[in-house]
């Protein structure tokens, strides 16, 4: 199907399309020359895993993060989720 066709079912009732339907979050690229740990870089790459209804999980990471930058791409990560979660809404 054509991207932003919409589908729809044997019944006759259109679903979101397709590039509505993804969790994917559009994540800025990181500084290369940010001080994170790969403890923090594990812990962003948890949190951009975590599907959009999901994104209070995303709390539980902030604190375990060790840089203040990690803790900022954390809140954003999950500020994105949460729009995607109420744009489908």
């Amino acid at each position: 199907m054509p991207p932003g066709e919409m589908a729809t079912s044997a019944t006759g009732c259109g679903v979101e399309p397709a590039s509505l339907a993804t969790d994917h979050l559009i994540v800025k690229p990181r500084n290369p020359t940010s001080p994170m740990t790969e403890n923090d870089k594990k812990l962003i790459e948890q949190a951009r895993k975590i599907k959009r209804y999901s994104y209070y999980l995303v709390d539980d990471l902030i604190p375990l993060a060790e840089t203040p930058e990690a803790r900022m791409e954390l809140h954003e990560i999950k500020r994105q989720l949460y729009d995607l979660m109420i744009d489908t809404i």
